[in-house]
């Protein structure tokens, strides 16, 4: 039977709203397979990030070989890159390896406000991530600092896709969540047949911790399955909106939502009254 594997890089989430847990959970909602590799170990709960620990590098190379040299990988996502050395690394090991479908999510910090990768760190990581990458996924905040300016409407964060995706070389995703409220929050996609507009909507909700991490990696495992990327897209973005429709209550603070849309609890789901 085959089952596409989806690898993904990045940090552990103790709360596992976000980071390789919020990624394992969406590969499997979609039916595929996670294999994982450990960047740096946080302490989170439901209020937010309390601590981070980076792995040591070659304890991050050692899982990256192990798991390359092993496993049949249709796509990877890389989430939280948390240093200069560590990026390196990993392109040094991605060099070595089959190229497949890349989606990098260049995590700079949580979304209570903790800082997991410094801008230059993350500038590192897109240099030495990006030739291997088949989309980058900054949010607003991610791309004013990649390119040390302010993005304040749609106009400007087509233009800020267009010169990302200039400079780094692959196509790039600029998520339009944390755009001004008044402001529908559309996402930019640049790619190689130019800028494509993804209309969404704002939902009144908190549970929002993940949301980008759940996004690429529904991207990756449609970029597996084999899907051109403005399909992968669009089927990650309402994957993601549907599954902010479950939230789940964990801890202290309504976090967390369901990739799998209910099944973690049947009863609570907005389609159990018509089942």
């Amino acid at each position: 039977m085959f089952i596409p594997v989806v690898l993904a890089i990045g940090g552990s989430d103790t709360s596992a709203g976000a980071g390789i847990q919020a990624d394992l959970k969406t590969i499997h909602a979609h039916g595929a397979y996670g294999a994982t590799v450990i960047t740096a170990l946080t302490s989170q709960d439901t209020a937010g990030v309390h601590a981070s620990f980076t792995t040591p590098s070659d304890v991050l190379e050692m899982q990256l070989r192990t798991v390359l040299a092993d496993m049949h990988l249709g796509a990877i996502k890389v989430g939280m890159v948390p240093t200069a050395e560590a990026a390196m690394k990993i392109a040094a090991v991605l060099g070595d390896s089959e190229r497949v479908p890349l989606v990098f999510d260049p995590v700079m910090g949580s979304s209570s406000g903790f800082v997991l990768s410094s801008r230059e760190a993350i500038l590192s990581a897109c240099e030495a991530l990006t030739p291997y990458a088949t989309l980058l996924t900054p949010n607003i905040p991610e791309a004013e600092s990649l390119l040390g300016r302010s993005i304040r409407d749609r106009a400007q964060a087509t233009e800020a896709a267009r010169e990302l995706r200039a400079r780094f070389g692959c196509a790039v995703l600029v998520k339009g969540g944390h755009l001004p409220a008044e402001q529908d929050p559309v996402d930019i996609l640049s790619d190689s047949d130019g800028e494509y507009e993804l209309q969404g909507f704002r939902l009144e909700v908190s549970h929002t911790h993940g949301t980008g991490c759940c996004l690429s990696s529904a991207i990756a495992v449609q970029l597996a399955l084999g899907a051109q990327l403005r399909f992968a897209v669009k089927e990650a973005k309402a994957f993601v909106a549907r599954a902010l429709l479950y939230p789940v209550t964990t801890g202290g603070s309504p976090s967390a939502f369901d990739p799998f849309c209910g099944r973690l609890h049947e009863a609570d789901s907005p389609d159990h009254d018509h089942q």
